[in-house]
This record gives structure tokens, C-alpha cells and sequence, in this order.
């Protein structure tokens, strides 16, 4: 399995959203090197279904997991509590990958594998106290094509992204704490994929949440409105409605890779650019 470890090159996409910093790249990963990642994983990850809290039943998830990550790295949502498995040579590999792309390292990962349409997460936020004040999650994105939806908590907009394999969406800032996801059922035939989102588990005591954040976030915890506008976000080689140039490829150079520099390079909108409130 080869990975990248100079200049490689990929297409970036901005995409256009209030109170939120959210990249989605594509064709990170090669189709040869996709494959072989998707295989390994698939095999070599000892996936389990656990039973989460939904309010206040206990429900076998659907879809299976695993929680890897440095000594220490525990993680709880849901009403489960994780400790990490050791890292795997694959998934370190990844690691690194994705690193270079978020200028940031991570020390942990949750994979999730949804077997076929029927297997899917709900709304939520990743906003556990562990994961700090504005999380950066990197989610990567193997196996069949699924549907990302992502819905503002008070306005209620909503954009659907479709997630390639070979992908990498980035959310950072203060998405977490205005926007909720989820990764619906679907009806149509489609096969496994494997999501790997990684995350920073922070030390206890870490930046409390500022008044504006804790508002936002309360809308998490009840019921948000039903989607009152729904933002398609096409694939870079489909027409598209925005005000920003055509997204290019970027020459990556990972041990330079900073966000600054994904700001400054032409990215392309995917969808309608939503006003900020």
C-alpha cells in the first residue's frame, strides 16, 4: 500500500456555509491505494455493534464500530464509553495522510462500517466535552457512495453533500456547535463503506464554551426545525450555482499544508451560498 509522502495533488472545494469551516477533498486516496485501505480495514478491524441511548432506550446501533487511539483517548457518547484499541499500521498511515491535509494531528479515530442502505447515524453534533471548544474532525470516506446531509440548528438549512470514496471532509470551527449531520437510510442497492472520522480527545478542563456556543448548541438537544431549504452539493464536474471559480487541483506539499493555504486556493462553491444570519 502506498500512500502519499511528497507533493501530491487532489481537488479541494470550500464549501459555502454560516457559522462553519467545512472542506470536503476529493481523490485523496488513488482507486488502487482506496481498495486496498477498504479491504484491509474491512478485515482487520474488529468491529462490534454496540447498543446506544437513544432517549433513554437502549438500541442496537445500526452500524458497526470500533475506537481506536493513543493511551488514554476514552471517548463517550451516547450513553457508551469508549477506550481505545492500539494503533493499527493502516490506520496510522491514514493518520498521517489526513494530517498533513488538516495541518493538525489527531489522536484518535472512530470507524464506523454501515453494511449496506439500511445501516446509518442519526442527527447529532460532535460536541462531547472531550473533543474541546471547536473540534476539528477529519472524516474520511472508503467504500460505496452514501449521502452527508448537514443541517443548521436554528435556520434550518440544509446541504447534502455526496461523499466519494477516496474523500476527506474537514469540519472545523464553529461547526459543531451551529450545524448538526447525519448519514440517512437509504432504499437504493448499495454496498459497504467504511467512515473514519478523526478526532483530538482534549485533557479534562479544557476551554469552556462561550455564551453564543452554548446557545447554538442547545438546539442539539431538542427537536430542529424541518429542513427549510435544501442546498445540493454537486460533484466539481457538474454545473453548480455560486460566485467562486472552478475548483483546481492543488499541489499538496503535506509538511506545509496549513488552512491558510486552502483558503487562498481556488475553490469552487458547491451549492448556493448561504447568507451569514
Amino acid at each position: 500500500m502506498h500512500l502519499p509522502k511528497g507533493p501530491f495533488h487532489m481537488l479541494v472545494e470550500s464549501i459555502p456555509m454560516a457559522n462553519a469551516e467545512v472542506s470536503l477533498y476529493r481523490e485523496v486516496f488513488s482507486a488502487g491505494t482506496h481498495d486496498q485501505l477498504f479491504q484491509s480495514l474491512l478485515h482487520d478491524i474488529p468491529w462490534q455493534q454496540h447498543r446506544i441511548t437513544v432517549y433513554g432506550r437502549s438500541l442496537p446501533a445500526p452500524r458497526l464500530s470500533a475506537w481506536y487511539g493513543d493511551p488514554g483517548a476514552s471517548y463517550r457518547y451516547s450513553g457508551l464509553r469508549l477506550q481505545p484499541l492500539p494503533w493499527i499500521h493502516t490506520l496510522l498511515k491514514v493518520k498521517a495522510t489526513v494530517q498533513a491535509l488538516a495541518g493538525i494531528g489527531f489522536n484518535s479515530v472512530l470507524l464506523n462500517l454501515y453494511r449496506d442502505g439500511r445501516d446509518s447515524v442519526g442527527w447529532h453534533s460532535d460536541a462531547e466535552p472531550e473533543l474541546g471548544r471547536n473540534p476539528v474532525i477529519a472524516s474520511v470516506s472508503l467504500g460505496a457512495e452514501r449521502r452527508f446531509l448537514l443541517q443548521h440548528k436554528k435556520r434550518g438549512d440544509c446541504i447534502a453533500l455526496t461523499l466519494a470514496p477516496g474523500s476527506v471532509l474537514l469540519m472545523r470551527g464553529a461547526t459543531q456547535h451551529f450545524w448538526r449531520h447525519q448519514l440517512p437510510k437509504t432504499k437504493h442497492q448499495v454496498g459497504p463503506r467504511i467512515n473514519l472520522t478523526f478526532r483530538i480527545i482534549q485533557p479534562s478542563g479544557s476551554t469552556p464554551k462561550t455564551h453564543a456556543e452554548k446557545s447554538a448548541s442547545a438546539y442539539s438537544t431538542r427537536s430542529s426545525p424541518a429542513c427549510s431549504r435544501f442546498i445540493v452539493a454537486t460533484p466539481c464536474t457538474a454545473p453548480f450555482i455560486g460566485t467562486m471559480g472552478p475548483a483546481r487541483h492543488l499541489e499538496v506539499q503535506p509538511q506545509l499544508l496549513t488552512e491558510s493555504l486552502v483558503r487562498q486556493a481556488p475553490a469552487r462553491t458547491a451549492g448556493l451560498l448561504l447568507s451569514d444570519p
